[in-house]
Order: structure tokens, then C-alpha cells, then sequence
């Protein structure tokens, strides 16, 4: 999880820390704030899939210390940003530390997983999201007055951290994690369903991430009061993860379908927050944050357990899938809002997420999210003993 909230704080930090950002840099407009965010998840796309196959070979220790030393290094870079144009490149290279460090940690957990609880420790390892929100949203309604130099830089305790502490020993060992038969293809038809889920859901989670502490500001609320309400709605996701990962342990086909479930809800949100006004954006914003963002550790968990002997490729894929809409989500947002008004934009999110609930719940195959053994991760020759 260390990795993870190092590689994710870059693209939640720095938005969430935006209205205190441009007073120091005039010139970091909204729509360059939408680019370094578009650029960072857009890097990270393609880093997946290629560090899923580098992950496999470093395995989880080694490629752990690889990631946290990148986070590190990337962090004190925005940290010290002296330009926009400084900020924009270090993001962007966060977006390739960002992508490697997904599949390491994917890899790492599944290799340490215990079968019986297996979705509620990807739940906990996909809460890097709502913790780094949480972070920055204490940064905004505690540190008041602190610069936001200050703020980001207390994020590197996270990759230090990472980096020093001794990763946990493997349950079924590198080599049965890694143990694919080179034949059988990682990216196949159920795999891709997964992967337009991911991207259309990715469309309005990035653009929460971006534009959601700058919606409640423009509905009345002070950036005090916007960094509480958004580190509450963080809380919210964080509790939620967890809780459905554990529903999920219980229901092992039902993964993908809650998934859905929680994007639907997600979609309602997005809808209250176009619709204006200060009460229902925050109700709009804990459902949209709260509950429609809680779906990546089912869909991680899923997408694992299905593909044992290759996990940090087939997340690496998943992760892809998810970071095309990540990526453009902002861009679209922007562009609609400028066309339209922010309202608008909101809706067009919501679209978004209620299309990627459908599609998770009326078509969810069995060989994703179908009775597997939840233990399989933990074991994966016992595939292929199957």
C-alpha cells in the first residue's frame, strides 16, 4: 500500500492542492492543470502493460525498492517545481513511476495473498487513492496558511518507507507466481470487457480528482471547509473498499457485479454535482468519491485471481485499460465545460460511469468474475492443477 500512495499522490495531491498551487504559480491554469493530469495518467497507460512484464522479472521485492526509489525522486521534483513547465514534466515522469509501481504492488500483494480474505487485502491495497485524497485534504483544511511545497513534501515518508521496509515473504514463490505457460495469452475477450469498464469508468474518477475540490469552492464552500468535505468522502471510499472486498470474499462470484453496483451509485453522484448547489454537491461528491470510486480492488482482485502465474501482466493490462480513460477524463471534462458549462461536464461523467456499471453487470463472465477459488491467487499452480 506504500507504493501505491506514493505512486498515486502526485495526481490527487496536486489538484487537490491546486487553489494554494497557483497563488505561488500564476501562470498553472485550470486547463494546464487538466494537461499535467491527462499526461501523468497517460504515461502511466503505457507503462502498465510494459512494467507488468518487467515486474514479473524483477519480482515484488526487487521491483518494490525500484518504484519507491522512483516515487521519492518525483515527489521532491514537483515538490520544488520552480515553473508550471517544471511542475508538468516532473508529473509526467510520475505517470511512468506511477504505472510500474501499480503492477509491482499487484504482484507483491498477490504473492503474500491469504486465499480466505484475498478481495479485502486488494480493497486495502487499492485505498492508496482515498488515503493520498485524505492526506491532501487534511493539507488543505489543517495546514492552513502552510505552503503547499511544505504539504507534498511530507508525502515522501511514504516511498522511504516503502523502499526500507522488508517486503513480505512469498506465499507460493517467485517462480509459481511467474509459472505462465508461455502459450496462453494474458489479453483475451473477457480481459478486454474488463478493460472498456475500467476506461469508461476512469473518465469521471480522474476528472473527481481534478476538478472535485474546485466544484465545492465554485458551489460556496470555503477551500477549508472543501478540504474537509473531501477528505470525509475519502474516508468514505477508503471503509468502502475494504467492506466490499470482504462482501466479495464471502460471494466469490460476485466481484465484478458489485463493481457495477458501485459505479451505478457513482453515476447518481456525478449527477448531483452537475445538478449545483452546495448541499447536493457534497452529497453528489461522497457518492461519486465515496461509493463509485470503490470498485478497483474487486476489479484488480478479479482480474488476478482469473489470471494466476501472470498477475502483474494481466493488472498491468487492466491498469492500461483504466488509465486511457484517466487519462483523457480531465480533457473531456474541460472541453465540455468550456462548450457547455461545468454542469454539463458533470453529466457527461456520469454517463460515463452508469455506461461502465451496465457493462460490468449485464455481461460479467464467469471466467473473470465467475466461482473461482478465491485461494487460487494465493496458490497459483493450483490452476493449473485444475
Amino acid at each position: 500500500m506504500l507504493v501505491s500512495i506514493s505512486g498515486a499522490a502526485p495526481a490527487i495531491a496536486v489538484p487537490a492542492l491546486y487553489p494554494r498551487i497557483v497563488v505561488d504559480l500564476p501562470g498553472l491554469t485550470p486547463q494546464l492543470l487538466g494537461i499535467a493530469t491527462t499526461a501523468f495518467f497517460a504515461l502511466s497507460s503505457v507503462t502498465a502493460p510494459l512494467g507488468g512484464r518487467l515486474a514479473d522479472r524483477l519480482g515484488g521485492g526487487r521491483g518494490v525498492q525500484v518504484s519507491a526509489a522512483g516515487s521519492l525522486l518525483v515527489l521532491v521534483a514537483i515538490a520544488v517545481a520552480p515553473t508550471p513547465a517544471a511542475l508538468l514534466a516532473a508529473m509526467t515522469a510520475a505517470g511512468v513511476v506511477h504505472g510500474f509501481g501499480l503492477t509491482v504492488s499487484s504482484l507483491a500483494l498477490s504473492s503474500a495473498l491469504s486465499g480466505a480474505s484475498a478481495a479485502t487485502q486488494f480493497g486495502i491495497k487499492q485505498s492508496s487513492i482515498p488515503m493520498a485524497s485524505l492526506l491532501a485534504g487534511a493539507g488543505l483544511s489543517l495546514a492552513a496558511g502552510v505552503s503547499w511545497r511544505v504539504v507534498l513534501s511530507a508525502f515522501v515518508v511514504f516511498p522511504a518507507a516503502a523502499w526500507g521496509l522488508r517486503p513480505p515473504p512469498e506465499v507460493g514463490g517467485r517462480l509459481a507466481v511467474g509459472a505462465a505457460p508461455p502459450s496462453r495469452h494474458v489479453l483475451n475477450a473477457r480481459l478486454v470487457r474488463l478493460l472498456a469498464v475500467a476506461a469508461l469508468a476512469g473518465f469521471g474518477v480522474s476528472s473527481l480528482a481534478t476538478f472535485g475540490v474546485l466544484s465545492l469552492v465554485r458551489s460556496g464552500w470555503s477551500e477549508a471547509a472543501a478540504g474537509t468535505i473531501y477528505a470525509t468522502a475519502a474516508v468514505v471510499s477508503l471503509c468502502s473498499r475494504v467492506l466490499v472486498g470482504a462482501v466479495a470474499d464471502r460471494r466469490g462470484d460476485s466481484a465484478i457485479a458489485i463493481a457495477g453496483a458501485l459505479l451505478l451509485a457513482g453515476a447518481v453522484g456525478f449527477g448531483l454535482l452537475g445538478a449545483g448547489g452546495r448541499a447536493a454537491a457534497v452529497v453528489g461528491l461522497l457518492l461519486a468519491y465515496g461509493l463509485g470510486w470503490s470498485y478497483t480492488g474487486l476489479m484488480m482482485f478479479a482480474v488476478a485471481r482469473a489470471n494466476p502465474g501472470r498477475v502483474a501482466r494481466a493488472t498491468g493490462w487492466l491498469q492500461a485499460g483504466a488509465a486511457v480513460g484517466i487519462s483523457a477524463g480531465p480533457a473531456l471534462f474541460g472541453l465540455v465545460e468550456k462548450t457547455a458549462d461545468p454542469g454539463a461536464a458533470w453529466w457527461t461523467m456520469a454517463a460515463c460511469s452508469g455506461l461502465a456499471g451496465l457493462l460490468a453487470i449485464l455481461r460479467r463472465g464467469r471466467g473473470v468474475a465467475g466461482r473461482a477459488d478465491a485461494s487460487v491467487v494465493a496458490d497459483p499452480t493450483r490452476a493449473e492443477r485444475r
